[in-house]
């Protein structure tokens, strides 16, 4: 069968004209369900309840889950780490608090998975003796059990903080702390403070770096860090009125390489940092340059500091906003978005490439709770399932006690791989011109161990479903967008893939001169035999690699009944 060039040309403006996503990267893997999940400790007598409140800071998935972490306000006015485990469809593996022997309270702000499998979490400890939070990070395995406790010395400095606020994990193990410090020599002002270790707790290094602009101290708040082939690269903030700040670090040794900051010319934060493969690192945080807060992103060069773009996006709602979090894959940048539209924290979720248009979206994809909210914890970080769909960490304060809440939930069937350009404003701005820093390292002793307590809170899982569930006729497929025939065991055949109920469907793929070269019909998605393996008709002769155009149907009562079409093109590849 041949099909004309008017008709292939009528395809082709509707795979251009169409936005098709094809749903193959992490972010968008389809998962069989959505529901939001709400943790309350089970107690048999109200007067023996352990924790009074929650505050969730980060949420990592794992292969076989997830893990989330952060604050718990205990009973006996002592504040404690919180870690926790669950399935991928949101079952509690297990709930644990940690602090130490002597009662030193603390919380915890990132968590990182670990190559040995376990977790990696760092935050703050409060001292006693000198009335102060210190810095700190605690290894734990797989099971919740701790491997060690670090936190940062004592120089007897009353009420100069220390705190870890970003964290990452190499794939040696080795383990990379950013935060900031006031301790040592007496600070009315604070530095970045990062320290290295590796995988058992041994110190490598621990610095603080001192900025300076105008020949005076600033005050320093980092809280991103990645790995980059020229060192760490940190993000954060300097001065009370936020300006942003970038620096880069020896991997060796924690001596600063370069540092800049970005004059603004209204409040601006960049909290969150992305470098991609490409060599451009992307910046996130917010802006007030336009009257209410906005979300704020610019695209960079480091370590010259030269600025591609640099854009403000915010809702339609003209509530106030700002970039939480942030996911990067297949070159999008998948970032959560705060608003508080109506008085209430909702949570969007849309995709930006890296030119910095934005390529798929929805506002307030995801709400906890069915009164206001009065704190930021509200989806305070969001990370894709392994398993499928995407799972947010939040706070539902509406209630006299604060519940611990997150969701699970299917971005491509839940709109936000629709594009909505019509639900965000996006500006571009001359906001921020970047400097360089004077700085100067300023080396200290080793981190101190911990001696801490865990304790197994038994906690009750409610699961709400508030989203619609997956009816009986619906569809729940993804397609390749290529695959690379052969022998290796490695997409050799081009496939479609599928949870829930089976269905059959048919297909049809032309050359770029609409030459039919593969076709089948009322097949299995079961039958791997009717996959096509590159070959014209599966019949020996190799089809050369480039593009070709695909039309399915997929059916679940006949061909005829519940019929979905799909024009689209896959990538042959040797």
């Amino acid at each position: 069968m041949i099909i004309s060039v008017r008709k292939i040309k009528q395809y082709l403006f509707l795979i251009l004209g169409t936005t098709i996503f094809f749903c193959n990267a992490q972010i968008c893997k389809p998962v069989n369900f959505s529901k939001y999940i709400t943790l309350k400790e089970k107690t048999t007598n109200l007067g023996m309840q352990k924790i009074t409140n929650f505050v969730g800071h980060s949420v990592v998935s794992v292969a076989d889950g997830f893990w989330i972490c952060g604050l718990a306000y205990m009973k006996n006015n002592d504040n404690q780490f919180f870690y926790s485990k669950f399935n991928d469809t949101g079952k509690i593996l297990f709930f644990k608090t940690a602090g130490s022997i002597n009662k030193e309270a603390g919380y915890s702000l990132r968590m990182c998975a670990t190559p040995s499998g376990g977790m990696v979490i760092s935050g703050q400890i409060f001292e006693p003796s000198i009335n102060t939070n210190l810095a700190a990070m605690i290894s734990v395995d797989n099971a919740g059990n701790v491997k060690w406790y670090k936190k940062t010395p004592n120089a007897n400095n009353n009420g100069k903080l220390d705190a870890f606020r970003g964290l990452l994990v190499e794939n040696n193990g080795d383990i990379v702390c950013v935060g900031d410090a006031q301790q040592f020599s007496d600070l009315n002002y604070s530095r970045v403070l990062i320290s290295k270790l590796d995988s058992n707790g041994k110190q490598l290094f621990i610095n603080q770096i001192d900025f300076q602009i105008s020949g005076n101290s600033t005050q320093a708040h980092p809280s991103g860090i990645q790995s980059t082939p020229n060192g760490y690269l940190i993000t954060g903030r300097i001065s009370s009125n936020p300006t942003p700040l970038i620096l880069l670090v020896d991997k060796n040794n924690g001596k600063t390489k370069s540092a800049h900051f970005y004059e603004s010319s209204a409040v601006c934060s960049t909290d969150k940092l992305i470098f991609s493969r490409s060599g451009k690192t992307y910046l996130m945080g917010f802006t007030e340059k336009f009257g209410t807060r906005d979300g704020f992103i610019c695209a960079m060069d480091y370590p010259s500091g030269k600025i591609y773009w640099q854009k403000a996006i915010s809702s339609n709602s003209g509530a106030n906003d700002l970039f939480n979090h942030v996911y990067f894959e297949n070159e999008i940048l998948y970032i959560s978005l705060q608003t508080n539209e109506l008085g209430r924290l909702r949570q969007g979720f849309l995709g930006i490439d890296t030119n910095g248009t934005i390529v798929s979206g929805t506002e307030n994809a995801v709400y906890w709770g069915a009164k206001d909210f009065t704190t930021i914890h509200t989806g305070n970080d969001f990370d894709a399932l392994k398993s499928g769909g995407s799972i947010f960490l939040g706070q539902d304060n509406g209630t006299t006690d604060a519940h611990l809440n997150f969701s699970i939930f299917n971005p491509c069937r839940d709109s936000s791989c629709t594009k909505n350009p019509n639900q965000y404003t996006t500006k571009n701005t001359d906001l921020i011109l970047g400097n360089s820093l004077t700085y100067t390292d300023n080396f200290q002793g080793d981190l101190e161990n911990v001696t801490p307590s865990v304790d197994n809170i038994n906690m009750e899982i409610i699961i709400n479903c508030r989203l619609q569930k997956d009816n009986n006729t619906e569809l729940d497929y993804w397609l390749l967008n290529s695959f690379s025939p052969g022998k290796d065991g490695y997409n050799d055949i081009f496939k479609i893939g599928h949870k829930g109920r089976d269905f059959n469907y048919n297909i049809m793929i032309y050359n770029r001169w609409g030459e039919l070269i593969y076709e089948t019909q009322n097949a299995s998605i079961n039958d791997q035999s009717k996959f096509w393996n590159g070959q014209v008709m599966n019949d020996g002769v190799d089809c050369p690699a480039g593009t070709y155009f695909v039309i399915y149907q997929l059916y679940l009562e006949g061909p005829s009944k519940s019929a979905k079409e799909i024009h689209g093109t896959v990538n042959l590849v040797k």
